[in-house]
């Protein structure tokens, strides 16, 4: 407890200096950076069919065509799923003032 008429302000950080604090913040982008990528290329190289789930409905009368439109179409809701997950954690890493 403060009694003098002095105001005094405490910081508790992780790291001494300003530049080593940016120095973790750029190390954890650039590994979000690699995950991510991790991610998407393991997404872009699933191959739907090895799950067994070969009909997306009950409703069989996909052709060829569509059913490869319907398959890009939900590869690209899980890469952009994924974007936005990866976008969050940086969100919360750039903006948690207590994190470094």
């Amino acid at each position: 407890m403060n009694k003098s008429q002095v105001p005094i302000e405490f910081s508790w950080r992780a790291f001494a200096t300003e530049k080593e604090e940016n120095e973790k913040k750029n190390r954890l982008n650039m590994q979000l950076s690699q995950e991510e990528a991790e991610e998407k290329a393991m997404l872009q190289n699933h191959d739907p069919n090895e799950d067994g789930d070969e009909s997306f409905d009950s409703d069989d009368s996909y052709n060829e065509t569509e059913l490869h439109q319907k398959k890009e179409r939900n590869q690209e809701k899980a890469i952009a799923t994924l974007s936005r997950k990866y976008q969050g954690i940086r969100k919360a890493v750039e903006d948690d003032p207590m994190l470094f």
